[in-house]
């Protein structure tokens, strides 16, 4: 090796351990990064990380000497004058993929204004800052993939804009103690918010509706960029899908903690965005009225992004639906969790009865629209979710049907009584689904029937310990008898052969299920089927780990991990085949 490549080894050496360690994710998000890539991004990353904390320097002359300094560097770099390690990869990433000086001088910008600017007056002060402190970053790596072209560029900038902007939202707290207010001054004045709160750290009902007023911003940037990962190769592809992930779940995160990012920071738990974890939910809870239990509840539909869907696999299959659908599908969710509520909240009879009265008084009001009270916001997010989408009334009069019979029975002696049970209850919500998600072909009405009926059966055998303890045996009766398995054992939790040679038998009775819907699903409808491949997959890989335990479904409850259920969201959005 010459002394010529030592030198720039050594060079790479240095980028890498300046990137790893001012930027924890740094040796994550590389990793996603192809090889021969890996160096060059390092390069990048020391390069503004050097400038980055030269800002953050005291002393405001010092710190635009430094990065005056720091220019001249660049300059000496693009002309081949080279004294610093940190440029001798630069130079050598430059030339191999014809990376921009203009995008390293934006970033010196930044910089700057970090150095000399503290406040910005509108939000187009703030967006002339993220053109030059986010949307370079994301041109460069186009760059590295050989993309040079401006409609990528575009769709770039708006996604490393509203990066940029959900950090803001973030680290409102922490910048403010720098003295630094990213929030536009204009914004502060529309909603009544001064510093003295900010600094007071009042989140009130003002500073809820300004930070969600900001957060609303940001998503349609988000989604303005949406596209953007199908028109790159799927190595570049996956990371920028991860990374369009991690920020949009942030700013759910915010939500979930109603803004107050003052007294908790929302961040993501591990160190890629798609291994976020979705926060908790808050508890599930009746909205109690002067007659007892009320189905609805008081919940934003603009805002929830959802509550306790967020810890079902509802949220995975659903993150990557345009916000339209997605405040549809939650309106739709919150309105079904409401009903499972009336079943599995221990009332007695009359007042289980009297509950569904009123749910289905509930889904009357959503189609005439005239009776829904000004402050039942879920519920009138329902309506217009079915207006919107012309959602048929049948499919929530079956599921409603469902309900009853949960509440009639603990038990099924045929599976044609379970099946019906199992098309009220989940078939319903798939057949609700399709439409929102949109479909040409009456087959994927099929579809849906089928793989309702599949994560139903899962379900069920997921949840058999479960549902035993509250005295429910939903595996048919003929079934138990088939194998010579009483339900007494199952209430006590007998794991023997009789029972593995029965779980075996429903769960290739649900992998049939499940073959069905694959056969169904049309060819021209896969592409809008997306999120229901999604749960398809995720609810697939709880079958295959109930195999694994060799059926013991007893103890510990078999579930995907969260890593595994977005990164199995992630696959299947980018076209993995799940059932493979």
């Amino acid at each position: 090796m010459s002394a010529s490549e030592t030198k720039l080894r050594a060079a790479y050496a240095e980028c890498r351990r300046l990137a790893s360690r001012h930027y924890e994710n740094f040796p994550t998000a590389s990793y996603l990064v192809p090889r021969d890539k890996r160096d060059a991004l390092a390069a990048v990353y020391a390069f503004a990380r050097y400038a980055d904390d030269v800002a953050d320097e005291p002393g405001v002359e010092n710190r635009l000497e430094k990065l005056a300094a720091w220019r001249a560097k660049l300059a000496d770099c693009y002309a081949g004058k080279i004294d610093h390690p940190v440029f001798l990869a630069l130079r050598d990433s430059a030339e191999r993929f014809q990376l921009s000086r203009e995008n390293f001088e934006k970033l010196l910008r930044a910089f700057e204004s970090d150095v000399l600017v503290n406040r910005h007056p509108n939000i187009n002060s703030l967006l002339a800052y993220c053109t030059c402190s986010a949307n370079p970053v994301g041109r460069l790596v186009l760059e590295l993939f050989g993309y040079h072209d401006a409609h990528r560029f575009e769709l770039s900038d708006n996604i490393c804009t509203a990066l940029q902007l959900t950090n803001f939202w973030q680290d409102v707290a922490i910048d403010f103690s720098r003295d630094r207010v990213y929030l536009p001054q204009e914004d502060m004045a529309r909603f009544n918010y001064t510093l003295k709160d900010l600094r007071a750290g009042r989140c009130d009902s003002r500073w809820q509706e300004l930070l969600a007023f900001e957060i609303a911003r940001t998503r349609e940037l988000f989604e303005r960029g949406r596209g953007l990962p199908e028109e790159v190769q799927p190595k570049l592809r996956t990371q920028l899908r991860l990374t369009w992930l991690g920020g949009t779940e942030i700013l759910s995160k915010i939500e979930a903690v109603s803004y107050d990012i003052f007294h908790r920071r929302p961040s993501l738990v591990f160190r890629a965005p798609i291994l976020a974890r979705p926060p908790g939910a808050a508890e599930r809870g009746h909205c109690q009225c002067s007659d007892g239990y009320h189905p609805i509840m008081n919940v934003s539909s603009k805002n929830a992004h959802f509550t306790s869907a967020r810890v079902t696999n509802f949220y995975y299959a659903f993150v990557f639906l345009p916000p339209e659908k997605r405040v549809a599908i939650e309106a739709v969710y919150a309105f079904a969790r409401r009903g499972d509520d009336i079943t599995d909240s221990g009332l007695d009879p009359a007042e289980a009865a009297a509950a569904l009265a009123r749910y289905r008084q509930a889904l009357d009001a959503c189609y005439t629209e005239d009776a829904i009270p000004p402050d039942a916001r879920e519920l009138r997010a329902l309506a217009e979710a079915i207006k919107r989408f012309k959602i048929p009334r049948k499919p929530f009069e079956d599921l409603i049907l469902g309900l009853e019979m949960d509440l009639a029975r603990t038990r099924y002696e045929t599976f044609a009584e379970l099946s019906l049970y199992c098309y009220r209850v989940a078939s319903t919500i798939g057949l609700i689904c399709i439409e929102i998600f949109g479909y040409q072909n009456p087959r994927t009405r099929d579809y849906a029937v089928n793989l309702g009926t599949a994560l139903q059966l899962v379900n069920i055998l997921r949840d058999l310990q479960g549902d035993a303890q509250r005295g429910r045996i939903y595996l048919p009766q003929e079934d138990l008898d088939r194998f010579g398995v009483r339900p007494a054992e199952l209430l006590a939790g007998a794991y023997n052969d009789p029972f593995i040679e029965l779980m075996q038998f429903e769960c290739d009775r649900a992998r049939r299920y499940f073959d069905l819907a694959r056969q169904m699903l049309p060819a021209e409808d896969r592409q809008s089927m997306k999120a229901a491949e999604i749960m398809a997959a995720i609810y697939w890989g709880i079958l295959k780990r109930i195999q694994k335990r060799c059926y013991n479904v007893y103890g510990k409850r078999v579930r995907v991990p969260r890593p595994l259920k977005l990164w199995t969201a992630l696959t299947v959005y980018l076209g993995a085949e799940w059932h493979k």
